[in-house]
């Protein structure tokens, strides 16, 4: 005998739960009591009283269902229409349990292959800033480069404070700085 809970007995008659109990109380439908104390309904009483039972769409299957036997082992009279959707919800979850394995290993692949290519890119960098750090101490060591002898002069120039013009000869800038600054600035101003 296979005794289910109200709630499960009111999914396979595809009655309310206060249709169970208004039968109950009018004596056209008897309960029992589950091993946890709970009220249960036997389904071969449910099937005398509402006829076939309606079976669930798998993942909605019977549960609460209490085989009483004699030695503790399953009864074989266990309704066949209980067992049979017992046994299609159990291959329903074999079968997302497999299907949640394979996930897990594509995932875990997935993970895998980014993770060894997160790990040739950093080495790629790792290169490239050795190539760096090679380039700037080679930099670093590199001999300036002699500059020209006009460059030279332009230094020296700079250092004195006096540009190319001012290393004519000294008659040449005393003809043209024979006048003061303030006539040079009168003059352009007129």
């Amino acid at each position: 005998m296979a005794v289910v809970s109200i709630s499960e007995a009111s999914r396979l008659v595809g009655k309310t739960r206060q249709t169970l109990y208004n039968d109950r109380d009018s004596g056209k439908l008897s309960w029992t009591t589950l091993e946890t104390g709970k009220p249960g309904i036997d389904t071969a009483e449910l099937q005398r009283v509402y006829g076939q039972l309606k079976l669930n769409p798998v993942g909605q299957a019977v549960r609460n269902v209490n085989f009483d036997t004699q030695d503790g082992g399953v009864d074989s009279t266990v309704d066949p229409t209980v067992h049979a959707v017992l046994e299609t919800e159990l291959k329903g979850a074999q079968q997302r349990i497999e299907l949640l394995e394979r996930m897990l290993s594509l995932e875990a692949a997935a993970r895998r292959q980014q993770l060894e290519s997160q790990r040739a890119e950093l080495m790629a960098k790792d290169q490239i800033i050795g190539v760096l750090q090679n380039q700037m101490k080679l930099l670093e060591y590199i001999a300036p480069v002699k500059t020209a002898s006009h460059d030279q002069a332009r230094t020296v120039d700079m250092q004195t404070g006096q540009t190319a013009d001012a290393q004519a000869p000294a008659s040449a800038r005393q003809a043209s700085n024979g006048r003061g600054w303030l006539s040079r600035l009168w003059r352009r101003a007129a």
